[in-house]
């Protein structure tokens, strides 16, 4: 059901559970193979959370600048902060969320990386 899914996933995103190994290793790649994550924190630590739109414009102003896509930051950042690949949209769950807890379940995220085997 929608519920075991639901606490499956937060286990996941706190380490434990089925699901965890799955989620650390494909989202460890993700953000390894884009390089994104640190380049992501340093432009949230600057980005205006007021709108989606303020985020938006963030967002994309550091994909020109790195020569990459929004998409390179919207799906690893998604992950790192949600432990889901889809659902609302990524300028909406950190709007929401504020840029405190991002970048807490950002660190949280990578912490979870770099202790793993």
């Amino acid at each position: 059901t929608l519920g075991q899914w639901r606490e499956l996933a937060v286990a996941a995103l706190r380490g434990a559970g089925p699901l965890a190994p799955g989620l650390i290793w494909n989202a460890g790649f993700l953000l390894w193979r884009s390089g994104t994550s640190p380049s992501l924190e340093t432009a949230l630590e600057q980005a205006d959370f007021s709108t989606d739109a303020a985020l938006e414009a963030a967002v994309q102003t550091l994909a020109v600048q790195q020569g990459m896509q929004t998409a390179d930051y919207i799906h690893p950042g998604r992950l790192a902060v949600s432990g889901v690949s889809a659902g609302p949209t990524f300028y909406g769950i950190f709007r929401v969320l504020g840029r405190e807890r991002v970048q807490r379940r950002i660190d949280r995220f990578l912490d979870s990386l770099s202790a793993t085997p």
